[in-house]
């Protein structure tokens, strides 16, 4: 009995230190920029900043003008090789999205979810070249069925942009309506 509740002790209080601020932040590989997720996610007043190792905020989802954005922190971070770009996975209300940050341009790429689904981050292919995964439905109605597929995208300068090289077939589930 005690170490049921000693085990629910614990699993209470790790929940309670993953609602708050990061106690690190995430650091590139070269270490000159990190991304700091900072707030309650049980208040709502979260969000994510990226830095420079020297502290100047380089892109901040508190400010006026990511107001679209709902309250988020900053999920599966996946930094280029180089250090140039990184991906990550926010939260935008149910659905979750991924977007691609330019170092060297100081701009926000976002890759938007799919309606009622998310994309997500997978892997980092080349310096100039990731993988993303769309898939649905999540949240509302959804159910044991869906679908997934994913896309490759190159990054491209002069100017900086996006080229979706290759999308994979979608896989789709059936719903098995004896599951619920």
């Amino acid at each position: 009995m005690r170490s049921s509740i000693a085990a629910l002790l614990l699993l209470a209080s790790s929940v309670c230190v993953l609602a708050v601020t990061d106690e690190a932040p995430h650091v590139s590989p070269d270490g000159r920029h990190a991304i700091h997720n900072i707030g309650d996610t049980a208040k709502g007043e979260h969000h994510f900043e990226i830095r420079t190792k020297a502290g100047e905020v380089l892109l901040t989802t508190h400010d006026k003008q990511w107001e679209k954005w709902t309250p988020t922190h900053a999920n599966d971070i996946l930094w280029s090789a180089d250090s140039q770009f990184v991906l990550l996975r926010y939260h935008d209300g149910k659905h979750d999205s991924t977007a691609l940050y330019s170092f060297t341009d100081r701009k926000l790429i976002d890759l938007s979810h799919v309606i009622d689904g998310w994309t997500v981050p997978i892997r980092w292919v080349s310096k100039r070249t990731f993988v993303v995964e769309d898939s649905g439905p999540h949240g509302g109605k959804a159910r044991g069925g869906g679908y997934h597929y994913r896309k490759t995208y190159r990054i491209r300068s002069q100017p900086f942009r996006l080229d979706c090289v290759y999308t994979s077939p979608t896989i789709t589930t059936q719903d098995d309506p004896e599951a619920y």
